[in-house]
């Protein structure tokens, strides 16, 4: 006799974070301008470094200091097993996302004692859950704080699937997008010629800026620079002259409701969350 348990009935159509999530917790972490202690660190910079990484934030908040490397020219996150869990129990290179650099990501690692960057090691072992699993619980809760409350939606491997949904939108193709997440790929094929790290932060180059303000001119504090005509967010809230990236930005709005006005397909539009 075999029992059929019927499906759970899923009312939330997707398992990534909508737009209004994303940005109602990036402009959280962006709000917090002290991060000396491990939990203020962890809202400050791992709901970002998943945005723009696709990595479980488990993956995120065992990062020791010495876990962010420059090799090639490049500066990128190494994702090792001996760092805590990897799902593959394989280690991997991630690229570091411009935007993450613009924010002083690698100024707040500079400057960290070494270690973990997450959270207080123990002095000894307790058999107690891994420090970094503390912490990416906590991360969670405060997310669900900040009103992220569908109970369909986890409140941090949600990054994982928009992380993904991004990068396809914006042309970073699968077999690429699977190497930088850890996710295993397709077929047996696609796990030969794995890409170097240069291949994947030129891919990377194609992923979009995330956005926290439609605004430009709508400032209250500067947290990045604009460099090299780079199209960058600045997120402060007093009226001011915009910058030439910052008009740049206005023209991608600007083109973007007019795209949207006009009926055509999403694809045809700027690539800004």
């Amino acid at each position: 006799m075999r029992i059929v348990v019927p499906k759970k009935i899923k009312l939330r159509e997707t398992s990534a974070f909508f737009p209004e999530e994303q940005k109602l917790i990036l402009n959280a972490a962006l709000q917090i301008t002290d991060a000396s202690t491990p939990d203020s660190a962890a809202r400050r910079w791992v709901p970002w470094l998943s945005a723009y990484t696709g990595a479980r934030v488990g993956e995120i908040t065992q990062l020791r200091k010495q876990d962010v490397i420059k090799r090639d020219g490049i500066h990128a996150i190494h994702i090792t097993p001996e760092a805590g869990a990897v799902k593959m129990r394989r280690a991997r290179p991630v690229p570091i996302h411009e935007h993450l650099i613009a924010q002083g990501f690698l100024d707040f690692v500079s400057a960290h004692k070494d270690g973990p960057l997450f959270y207080n090691p123990p002095k000894e072992a307790n058999g107690k859950k891994p420090r970094y699993a503390q912490a990416r619980q906590r991360l969670a809760a405060w997310i669900r704080a900040l009103g992220i409350t569908d109970k369909e939606l986890q409140p941090n491997h949600a990054w994982r699937h928009t992380f993904k949904q991004i990068a396809d939108h914006a042309g970073v193709s699968e077999r690429m997008s699977n190497y930088i997440t850890g996710h295993a790929q397709r077929n047996e094929g696609a796990k030969y010629g794995p890409p170097t790290l240069p291949h994947m932060a030129k891919a990377m180059e194609k992923f979009p800026f995330a956005t926290c303000s439609r605004d430009p001119e709508l400032v209250e504090r500067s947290v990045l620079r604009c460099k090299n005509g780079t199209r960058q967010e600045s997120f402060q809230y007093q009226r001011r002259k915009p910058t030439g990236c910052e008009m740049r930005q206005r023209q991608h709005w600007t083109l973007g409701r007019a795209v949207k006005s006009q009926g055509l397909s999403q694809s045809v539009w700027p690539t800004i969350w």
